[in-house]
């Protein structure tokens, strides 16, 4: 499932059908949730993304890693998820010029907190997509 944010003054919600329109004039987060074999290929055509990534991006328990390509930053980090018991859970995220996409296996209660209260991202949309990924980085933590 891919939810889609952009920020053109304001943060909104939008259709992943507008995603094209919005990449070359907005700032977007693309946060997907158990990723699928045509949202992987959808998002390395329209992002212009390696194959290694698009692989990584559909297989978890990838290492920690963070690799530079010529138009993104790709970044393999686990948090804490909390059930009955704790366990590691696996997030990626591609950080490119205006959009971010954060993609992972599962709920992450701390980016649904902040799709429910799109304002504690609003400063951070204001300066880049790099801001949003240090707060939601800094959100899991």
């Amino acid at each position: 499932m891919i939810e889609l944010f952009y920020y053109d003054g304001t943060i909104k919600k939008g259709e992943f059908s507008l995603l094209d329109k919005r990449t070359k004039s907005s700032k977007v987060w693309i946060d997907v949730t158990d990723i699928t074999m045509e949202e992987s290929l959808a998002l390395a055509k329209m992002f212009q993304l390696h194959p290694l990534t698009v692989e990584d991006l559909r297989h978890y328990q990838t290492r920690i890693k963070v690799e530079e390509f010529q138009n993104y930053l790709f970044c393999v980090f686990y948090g804490l998820k909390k059930d009955k018991k704790y366990s590691l859970q696996e997030i990626d995220f591609v950080l490119g010029k205006n959009f971010l996409i954060t993609n992972h296996s599962g709920r992450i209660d701390s980016f649904e907190h902040v799709k429910k209260n799109l304002d504690i991202v609003l400063p951070s949309f204001r300066k880049g997509v790099d801001f949003v990924f240090h707060k939601l980085l800094d959100q899991e933590i």
